[in-house]
């Protein structure tokens, strides 16, 4: 649903006088699902900690910044970090300390936004 969509839903349930339940109107794919930003925070936070630094959580990361925010550019730029990502580093690559410090900066720019 675009805004103009939402937006003339909005003043018509006002203008009928009826209390309308607008987000339920709108598809699931339209609301950033809480849930799912809190479980990527907490593998955000276990990669900046060390705590979990594999592959694996790196390419759960990046699908998850891809699916959850995909009209966001700045946090799309860490997509393609974490898909940069190989433990140790190596050429074009980059290693558990430059990711921690992105994870961690991560973090805060979804909190503020999210």
């Amino acid at each position: 649903m675009s805004f103009e969509q939402f937006d003339f839903v909005h003043h018509f349930a006002l203008m009928q006088g009826t209390t309308v339940f607008i987000f339920s109107m709108l598809k699931r794919d339209d609301i950033v699902d809480t849930n799912e930003v809190l479980i990527l925070i907490d593998k955000l936070e276990a990669f900046a900690s060390g705590k979990n630094c594999t592959l694996v959580v790196a390419g759960e990361i990046e699908i998850a910044l891809e699916r959850l925010f995909p009209d966001d550019d700045e946090i799309q730029e860490y997509v393609t970090d974490f898909a940069s990502y190989s433990p140790g580093g190596g050429e074009y690559l980059y290693d558990e300390v430059i990711m921690a410090k992105r994870s961690e900066y991560l973090i805060r720019l979804i909190k503020e936004k999210y």
